[in-house]
């Protein structure tokens, strides 16, 4: 494998990351959330969305 052909196929990763992070969080924004959790976060038993209760 090349170095173009490496560096292609990074930057493809990265796109579908971007893609995959965006199609989370915009199912996350529209979850009718029903929160679950411990002492310091709690998790959306739906959409996994966790919001953190301490920092």
């Amino acid at each position: 494998m090349q170095v173009s052909d490496i560096q292609k196929k990074i930057n493809q990763l990265k796109e579908d990351l971007i893609f995959w992070e965006n199609h989370l969080k915009e199912i996350q924004r529209y979850c009718d959330h029903s929160f679950e959790g411990e002492h310091l976060y709690k998790k959306c038993l739906h959409c996994e969305k966790i919001e953190a209760l301490y920092y």
